[in-house]
């Protein structure tokens, strides 16, 4: 596999001659709304399989898989184009196979239950877990989510586990510390948060419960670690999952994203999977900074896998971006979310070169505004955070990643994860045949 990174007057065609593969295959590969519109620092992704199928006359999936000795799944892993239709063609070429991969690691989205169903179609194929994060708690200690019965099914068809995710998120969008440290201080309270938790677990088929830790310091941690003990033992003695997503706290001194380091080993000890991953929304009041650090996240995991066994630690990936207004007024600048392609289109738009971070392993850009003379901002991450990251899985020995989100189709995402690795499936549902042609 090759990270191009795109210098000015290059176009796709050019690219495609530089490695010898066709302008079809990369356009398709990247996901490309263009060939034309290629920005400087902009990553192509450029891959070659180790096998390919030419469609013929009166081929279906089903026979192509069986012909090839692969499953139905890992066709439409490697193509997931053909998720969009409904049909193949004589003549069109399908990938088989990639080569040698560097391991195998779980996958977990993030999504909402608005999530397009055709993005989550072709999604799914890549997922080992599904969490849904439409569900908030009360200062009371209740459990409030809508109907997400329809995605869960899904989900299970494509041997994807869906998981319910309990953040301190109001469903304004704030973080509640007090309906947090309710729960956590109060022993009633935990009582009846669990009986909530697995009613609902119960009624709506989930596989398990992600909850999120927002508000973790050196103080706190032994009461949070009481309340971790307490809850594992009753989702897990039902028969679930139990995870726990830590995100990073943002230093107001050098404006940094950075996990702190406390002592996580009764997560550990209790949770199936103890994730680092931060939570992006559609606007955040946080200063500028990268949407993701490499170097933070090694630095964290040099310390985490010392205290947490590095087969249940997962690490996030940024599929998002953010676009800040200069200068930043803390409390008041408020910053835009981007899907990775809309920031590169804006940069496109702007006129505005990509740049990359060495130490955070992400891309920048900065433009002003024609009419008013305001300046920003906008940092996102591409094929390069994306591989860098992914990196550190089998490196540190770790059980995979998590994706904030997949509410948009990230192209490159998939494309570098699955050419790279062996994705694993939940065990708990057989995987049937989701593509009739």
């Amino acid at each position: 596999m090759i990270i191009h990174v795109v210098k000015a007057g290059e176009t796709i065609s050019s690219i495609a001659d530089l490695y010898g593969i066709s302008s079809a295959r990369l356009i398709q590969d990247n996901g490309l709304l263009s060939q034309d519109k290629l920005v400087p620092g902009q990553t192509i992704v450029v891959v070659y399989p180790e096998q390919v199928y030419i469609v013929k006359e009166g081929d279906t999936l089903a026979s192509i898989a069986t012909e090839n000795s692969i499953s139905l799944l890992q066709l439409l892993q490697n193509n997931p184009f053909l998720s969009d239709r409904q049909y193949i063609f004589p003549g069109e070429e399908l990938v088989i196979r990639y080569n040698d991969k560097k391991g195998e690691m779980t996958i977990n989205g993030f999504a909402s239950s608005f999530i397009d169903t055709k993005v989550l179609i072709k999604t799914l194929p890549f997922l080992t877990y599904l969490t849904i994060w439409d569900n908030y708690i009360t200062e009371n200690a209740d459990v409030i989510g809508v109907d997400v019965s329809e995605i869960i099914q899904l989900a299970k068809v494509y041997g994807v586990a869906p998981m319910m995710l309990i953040t301190a998120y109001t469903p304004q969008g704030e973080l509640s510390q007090k309906a947090a440290y309710n729960i956590i201080y109060t022993e009633e309270l935990q009582d009846r948060f669990i009986n909530n938790l697995l009613i609902i677990l119960n009624e709506k088929g989930y596989s398990g419960v992600n909850i999120a830790y927002h508000f973790l310091s050196a103080e706190n941690i032994q009461a949070y670690s009481i309340f971790t003990s307490k809850v594992a033992v009753a989702v897990r003695d039902a028969g679930y999952s139990f995870f726990i997503t830590i995100p990073p706290r943002v230093s107001q001194g050098n404006n940094m994203m950075a996990y702190q380091k406390l002592d996580y080993s009764k997560f550990g000890q209790n949770a199936n999977e103890v994730l680092f991953m931060p939570f992006y929304f559609g606007y955040s009041y946080v200063p500028p900074l990268p949407v993701m650090s490499i170097t933070e996240t090694k630095d964290l995991l040099e310390y985490a896998i010392t205290i947490i066994p590095p087969e249940k630690v997962s690490i996030g990936i940024s599929a998002i971006g953010y676009d800040w207004s200069l200068p930043y007024v803390p409390g008041v600048t408020k910053a835009n979310s981007l899907s990775v392609t809309s920031a590169i289109q804006l940069a496109d738009v702007k006129s505005a070169a990509i740049q990359f971070d060495e130490v955070s392993q992400t891309p920048f850009y900065n433009y002003s505004e024609v009419v008013l003379p305001i300046n920003h901002i906008v940092w996102f991450t591409d094929a390069r955070s994306i591989y860098g990251m992914a990196e550190l899985v089998p490196s540190n020995g770790l059980k995979g990643i998590g994706v904030w989100n997949i509410m948009y189709y990230n192209s490159q995402l998939w494309l570098i994860i699955n050419s790279q690795y062996d994705i694993l499936k939940s065990p708990d549902y057989n995987i049937q045949s989701v593509l009739y042609v």
